[in-house]
């Protein structure tokens, strides 16, 4: 009976004692006409950015997995790794830029949603340049 009650204190534990997990859903930039464009991450590294209409419709237009803090590899610091959340601007009703220093890799990568031009400018893909078994 005793194995019984130190399991159950231990399952309790488990279930009491894990991190509890939050996403965060955060406006970047909004438009004139009620429109946003929002960061959401999950509970992992990955981020996805949306274009929120009006009536609050999202539509995926970025997602990609963030570089977990690393800022170089192979001997080499990337000189925008400093840049690790993103940043938008819209430069008209019909054309916003995306900018981050450093991601791990890229999942979704729109340049045309809703009638609207995406330009990004993104520096370092860690899963590009620091391979394993690249030269």
């Amino acid at each position: 009976m005793r194995d019984v009650i130190v399991v159950l204190a231990l399952m309790g534990c488990i279930a009491a004692c894990e991190p509890q997990c939050h996403s965060i859903d955060q406006v970047l930039a909004t438009s004139d006409d009620g429109r946003a464009v929002a960061s959401y991450l999950d509970c992992s590294t990955s981020e996805t950015i949306n274009l929120i209409s009006a009536s609050g419709r999202k539509t995926p237009i970025f997602k990609y997995e963030s570089s977990g803090g690393v800022i170089g590899c192979k001997g080499n610091t990337f000189p925008r790794a400093k840049e690790l959340s993103p940043t938008v601007t819209w430069s008209d009703p019909h054309l916003i830029h995306i900018s981050i220093g450093i991601v791990y890799s890229i999942d979704r990568k729109l340049d045309n949603v809703d009638g609207v031009r995406v330009i990004y400018d993104i520096g370092t893909v860690l899963s590009d340049v620091c391979q394993a078994n690249a030269p």
